[in-house]
């Protein structure tokens, strides 16, 4: 039954319906924020790396993942604790970084993280709709530490007096 769940979960149809989902919050996110040049490095960067990944792997047919099948995931300890490190630290990370550049007058940070998130976006699709089961859930692992480490740091980080700081610098935030 766990397998059966993680093809449906890792189907190419899932994989393509969250990637919409989440470029459309990024979009929204880009367009409140007006960083549009982010947003469009973001895009182009993803392109340009899918079409680097692209040339330099070899041509095969894309894998269809039929959820009627079952087939065993072989998955050992490090293909589990290897992405969710890397993943978790990238989140906390990167959420560090929207952090720095929502608190700077510089709008270079705000351009750079979306365009990051934008393009690890992107990448992590095209790499789950390209690979096998196996290969499949080793992302999904990195991209769901990622969220994680991203909220963690969400959670530990919004009641900081530097976040409550921003408010009483905005002009129109004085009276507060």
């Amino acid at each position: 039954m766990g397998d059966f769940l993680l093809n449906i979960v890792l189907s190419n149809v899932v994989i393509f319906i969250v990637m919409i989902i989440v470029l459309a919050m990024l979009t929204n996110w880009a367009l409140r924020l007006r960083e549009i040049p982010g947003y469009i490095l973001g895009w182009l960067v993803g392109i340009f790396i899918i079409i680097l990944m692209s040339i330099s792997s070899p041509t095969g047919a894309v894998p269809i993942t039929d959820p009627t099948i079952s087939a065993p995931i072989q998955l050992t300890f490090l293909g589990v604790i290897i992405p969710s490190f890397i993943g978790l630290i990238l989140g906390i990370g990167v959420l560090a970084l929207v952090r720095f550049g929502n608190n700077t007058p510089s709008r270079i940070g705000r351009a750079l993280t979306i365009s990051v998130l934008l393009t690890i976006t992107l990448v992590s699709a095209y790499l789950m709709l390209q690979s096998m089961l196996a290969a499949r859930l080793s992302i999904a692992i990195f991209l769901l530490t990622f969220g994680i480490g991203a909220l963690i740091h969400y959670i530990f980080t919004r009641g900081t007096p530097e976040a409550s700081s921003l408010r009483t610098r905005l002009p129109f935030r004085n009276d507060l």
